[in-house]
């Protein structure tokens, strides 16, 4: 980057500083795109499913095998640091409002039973994407990921 030590500490202060920097940088990226494309979604169910394909499809590929910086930084550090476990929390609720807000408008709108709770599937789903995120990982099969995504999402099916 040709940025020397002396100009990287200046800026961000020490090792720990810029990590959270790019901590607080990729998760404000990577989650501010899933929210966009829920809260814009014209069909709240056919947004929520090509998402859960299209990180089942990443998780897959040579850049996505490494992982997900949010998800690998909550694994490595967020049992045993505050502050990264404060941050991934907010992170994290940050997905799942934006799941909650798409399966709400998904209900008012009859795609979603009535009788389905918004906010527990939000959960469940975005614990799901953590899941496949880390299979990703170990187990980089496209058919492996897709079966869990496709099991998961049959809890937005009507009974």
């Amino acid at each position: 980057m040709g940025v020397g030590r002396a100009s990287l500490y200046a800026t961000y202060g020490d090792k720990r500083a810029l990590f959270m920097r790019a901590l607080a940088d990729y998760a404000d990226t990577t989650i501010g795109f899933f929210v966009r494309r829920l809260d814009a979604a014209d069909d709240p169910l056919a947004e929520v499913r090509a998402i859960f394909h299209d990180i089942a499809a990443f998780s897959v590929c040579d850049d996505g095998r490494f992982g997900c910086f949010l998800v690998n930084s909550t694994a490595e550090l967020a049992a045993n640091d505050e502050e990264v476990r404060a941050f991934v929390t907010r992170s994290f609720e940050r997905f799942e409002d934006a799941f909650t807000r798409a399966l709400e408008r998904a209900r008012a709108e009859g795609a979603l039973p009535a009788d389905k709770n918004p906010r527990a599937l939000a959960r469940f789903l975005f614990a799901t994407i953590v899941g496949i995120r880390v299979m990703g990982k170990a187990r980089a099969d496209l058919a492996v990921l897709e079966d869990i995504a496709d099991s998961a999402l049959a809890c937005l099916e009507r009974a």
